[in-house]
């Protein structure tokens, strides 16, 4: 997948404020293999960052 992190971030927090994750047992994250960091995804904000 080649989404940069805060995009991840994003889409995670809006399954959080719909109530999905809060029903969820596990989530399950593939491989992002060819994401790249942007101007948005400063101070190394990585996606091991959005995870924890």
């Amino acid at each position: 997948m080649n989404k940069h992190p805060f995009r991840v971030e994003r889409m995670l927090y809006q399954l959080h404020q719909a109530g999905v994750l809060a029903r969820q047992q596990a989530i399950v994250i593939g491989e992002f293999t060819r994401g790249k960091l942007s101007d948005y995804d400063n101070n190394g904000y990585t996606l091991d960052a959005v995870i924890d």
